[in-house]
């Protein structure tokens, strides 16, 4: 697949006004794009924690390797690593924007629940700096590769060290629910609108992974850019991942909707109605991928550990 320009355009952008305010958002301000402001910030430690949960490469890592000549990305990794960035960045940022409403709701009548959606929004905040303080070390990646006379190749390669692997939910006894249940089937999700809520999922992601009006016909955003089986590993385990942050969510909201309930507060009530629907059907999709790859991963972690 050919990977467009991992720099956001510089001129206006014609479309509709979510396309306006996202290539507004993306690019990378001067403070940011040497990647150290935010670690000096603190988030580096947050950024370690991530990188134990996620098993991602360490960018800070791969970046101190070219000094021994390493090469670990190439100028497609760099690419897909930057739309990865700006996806979960456009995600965090929204995510910003449903819980700052609820928690000015709460404070506003004097419940003390609101500490729990403002410890949310400092999270998501925290998160979509993290982001963008990966793309930072991606530039300072390719900027050093320069500086040294390192030749970056062009295309992914295998050469390239996977990654250890996320925390091993696997192996806990969440497995119980994490694993796939029987009665998750293709219709099963097709009821609960999981198919319908993938397809806006789709759209806000070629909304982040591609320039606006340049939608390659053939457009994807695949987690598997080699498909390799730990790249296959790594999807699983990134839908543990995420479908724990979704339950997180769901089971903050309840409380909060009793709150506004109580207080026949209805319109911030369906407003975190709404919320926490939108976790519900996070948490569905991630489940709903899990399911379509479950035998297979299963089939490799036996021949793993053999």
């Amino acid at each position: 697949m050919r990977q467009e320009s991992a720099q956001p355009p510089q001129t206006s952008v014609r479309g509709d006004w979510f396309d306006r305010w996202l290539w507004w958002h993306f690019p990378l301000r001067s403070w940011e794009r040497q990647g150290r402001f935010w670690e000096s910030v603190g988030l580096g430690a947050y950024y370690t924690l991530l990188l134990r949960l996620t098993g991602e490469p360490d960018f800070r890592e791969v970046l101190a390797g070219l000094e021994r000549g390493e090469t670990r990305f190439s100028r497609a990794d760099v690419e897909w690593h930057h739309q990865e960035c700006r996806y979960h960045d456009a995600v965090n940022t929204i995510r910003v924007g449903h819980m700052v409403p609820i928690a000015a709701a709460l404070l506003l009548i004097g419940s003390p629940w609101f500490w729990l959606p403002a410890a949310y929004t400092v999270i998501h905040l925290a998160s979509s700096a993290v982001d963008r303080m990966k793309q930072g070390l991606l530039y300072r990646y390719e900027a050093r590769a320069e500086e040294l006379g390192i030749a970056l190749p062009e295309e992914s390669t295998k050469s390239a060290p996977a990654t250890a692997g996320p925390t091993p939910f696997h192996k806990m006894p969440l497995r119980l629910w994490y694993d796939p249940k029987p009665w998750e089937t293709e219709p099963y999700f097709k009821w609960t609108g999981v198919l319908l809520w993938q397809r806006l999922v789709v759209f806000l992601t070629k909304k982040a992974w591609y320039r606006p009006g340049e939608w390659p016909a053939e457009a994807r955003t695949s987690f598997f850019r080699e498909g390799s089986r730990q790249e296959l590993v790594n999807f699983e385990h990134a839908t543990r991942f995420g479908e724990t942050i979704h339950v997180i969510g769901v089971v903050s909201m309840l409380p909060i909707a009793y709150v506004f309930w109580q207080a026949n507060q209805w319109a911030a009530f369906w407003f975190t109605v709404f919320t926490f629907l939108t976790d519900v059907q996070f948490g569905l999709l991630l489940r709903y991928h899990r399911s379509r790859i479950w035998k297979l991963y299963q089939r490799i972690m036996r021949r793993a550990s053999a």
